[in-house]
């Protein structure tokens, strides 16, 4: 099973790594730093201290006797030719070895030693001098370093217990830095779960509009935005398919009550069923046209515009609706030339002109009169 991280955990972890290793980088740099420093600064104290010999050695043209104003407290040895000319006592103390070749220091001018649990470092230098015969002497002088090797062992081991301490700091401060950081991500999730269909007006709150949050939180808004258009049209579609049916609906209703009530002849039936099925008709229709706004809001309907009568598209309505009228004794008055030609789509003019005319019903008081003037002028 693959283990999942929420997205707070891995800001923590990613955060504490990251502290640890700018950590191990940082210790790497200073150990090394102090390590060559400390290092440098005991070949300097070695290298006074081999200079002051040769130098002695040197003016002495190799006259043993100025030899022994230098002490015995260095520990230090004067060989000529790789035998012992000199040895002080500090250096008999350390039972170095009193015979030295060439092949001890491996071409190389420094070497180091280990006496008595004490670190020493040790470094020959090469004199050539002499009155009237030329001596080649060896210099080699040693120098205890065991204070320097303990202060760089200590740094290493103040470093490295660093570790836990850097650890815990780090953990402590990516769970800080990760709680600031999805405060803003807490707040939108309590904001979004007070969303809903009822509340859809209610939008997040941006905090910072420059930030990645505030970006998405932008694009939420808008989202928000486009389905609350889209829920209103929902509704408002909802309430307009309720008008339109209860239009026919009605009219059905009405001509088969007047039909069971005056109970007349077959002609009288036959009239009273056909305009039933006039009426279902245009209840058919009207569920047409009702997909085809659907189609047409949704942007796959495109609506075709021909050169329509208009006088006789509203007798047409006029005709639907008559019957309602005449329940409430509503006369309904039409003046109108004898034509009126204009390019429209002829199903979304009738639906517009009866909506029109069945709130004219709807609204007018019984026995009152409807008047409906069609016109044309001259557009100036």
């Amino acid at each position: 099973m693959k283990l999942v991280l929420s997205f707070r955990t891995q800001l923590m972890l990613l955060n504490t790594m990251l502290v640890i290793l700018i950590y191990a980088v940082a210790a790497f740099f200073i150990y090394a730093f102090m390590k060559n420093r400390i290092e440098s600064v005991e070949l300097e104290k070695l290298q006074e201290q081999v200079s002051t010999v040769s130098t002695v050695v040197y003016k002495s043209g190799g006259d043993y006797n100025d030899w022994y104003h230098l002490g015995d407290q260095k520990p230090f040895l004067i060989m000529e030719d790789w035998k012992v000319s000199y040895q002080t006592t500090a250096w008999k103390d350390l039972n170095f070895p009193d015979k030295l070749t060439p092949g001890d220091f491996n071409n190389k001018s420094l070497k180091t030693y280990s006496a008595e649990q004490h670190n020493y470092l040790v470094k020959i230098n090469f004199v050539r001098t002499g009155i009237d015969t030329m001596h080649n002497f060896q210099v080699v002088v040693a120098m205890e370093n065991t204070e320097a090797l303990e202060s760089v062992e200590k740094l290493a081991r103040s470093l490295v217990l660093g570790i836990p301490l850097i650890l815990i700091l780090a953990v402590a401060g990516s769970f800080f830095l990760s709680n600031h950081a999805m405060g803003p991500v807490k707040l939108l999730r309590i904001k979004a779960q007070q969303i809903s269909a009822q509340s859809l007006s209610l939008r997040l709150p941006v905090i910072n509009a420059r930030d990645d949050i505030g970006q998405l939180t932008i694009v939420f808004n808008d989202l928000l935005t486009r389905l609350e258009y889209t829920f209103e049209q929902l509704k408002r579609f909802t309430a307009d398919a309720s008008h339109e049916f209860r239009t026919p609906l009605t009219s059905i209703r009405s001509t088969g009550q007047v039909a069971l009530k005056n109970a007349g002849n077959v002609n009288d039936f036959k009239d009273a069923v056909a305009s039933m099925l006039e009426d279902t008709d245009r209840l058919a229709n009207l569920i047409h046209d009702l997909l085809q706004l659907t189609r047409h809001d949704a942007g796959r309907l495109k609506i075709d515009f021909s050169k329509e009568d208009l006088v006789s598209h509203i007798n047409s309505v006029i005709e639907e609706l008559k019957i309602l009228a005449e329940e409430k004794g509503i006369t309904i008055s039409f003046l109108h030339p004898d034509t009126i030609r204009l390019h429209i789509n002829p199903a979304y003019f009738k639906q517009a002109i009866r909506n029109i005319l069945h709130n004219a019903i709807k609204y007018t008081p019984g026995s009152g009169l409807i008047e409906i003037q069609l016109r044309q002028e001259e557009s100036g």
